[in-house]
């Protein structure tokens, strides 16, 4: 099964992480959407893999993983959608919705970031429940 999804994740306090090298970021407190897509092999078994990483904190290797596995970030909640490649058209519309961390994790792409934050939790499960029915 091979797809889109989301990751949002939870910081419930102001912490700065070095993200390999974009450096130092500091974030703030709320509510963290992640959008990648699966498409190699394994599909959307990714997600497991980011869960899985986030409980053990092994060694980060892509950007979400630096963040991941911050003893202060949680995993809240995942969104999948199979099919197409909605990774980019999902964070050209969060752009417009939510603040951007700046090229995190798109550094295959032309968009400005598939990293989004929120510090309300109700905001970002209400739109990605639209865009994911």
């Amino acid at each position: 099964m091979k797809g889109s999804y989301t990751l949002l994740i939870k910081l419930p306090e102001q912490t700065s992480i070095e993200v390999g090298s974009l450096g130092k970021i500091k974030f703030e407190p709320g509510f963290y959407m992640y959008n990648g897509s699966a498409f190699g092999p394994g599909g959307l078994k990714r997600v497991q893999r980011h869960k899985e990483k986030s409980e053990e904190g092994d060694n980060p290797h892509w950007h979400i993983d630096y963040l991941l596995v911050n003893e202060k970030s949680e995993m809240v909640k995942t969104f999948r959608k199979e099919g197409g490649d909605h990774e980019c058209s999902l964070s050209q519309e969060m752009k417009e919705n939510f603040t951007a961390v700046e090229d995190f994790g798109c550094s295959d792409c032309r968009c400005c970031s598939h990293l989004f934050f929120s510090a309300e939790r109700d905001d970002v499960v209400s739109f990605l429940e639209r865009f994911y029915s």
